[in-house]
């Protein structure tokens, strides 16, 4: 989904410039502190796991009603 591209590209730091606020972008620079502050890469990443299929649910849920 769009998420996952948005969230890849700023990971890469071809997305978002830095002052906006990312997932991609927090997950990238948790990265950088992983060993010291390990839930500034694990939050970002676990909240792009999770929006992703759920917004697929959701909207496939949508259809059937």
């Amino acid at each position: 989904t769009a998420i996952f591209i948005e969230a890849f590209l700023s990971f890469i730091g071809m997305g978002v410039v830095p002052p906006t606020p990312s997932w991609g972008s927090m997950a990238n620079e948790g990265i950088r502190t992983m060993l010291s502050h390990p839930h500034e890469l694990i939050f970002p990443a676990l909240f792009i796991v999770i929006l992703g299929p759920a917004i697929i649910l959701i909207i496939g849920n949508l259809g059937n009603t």
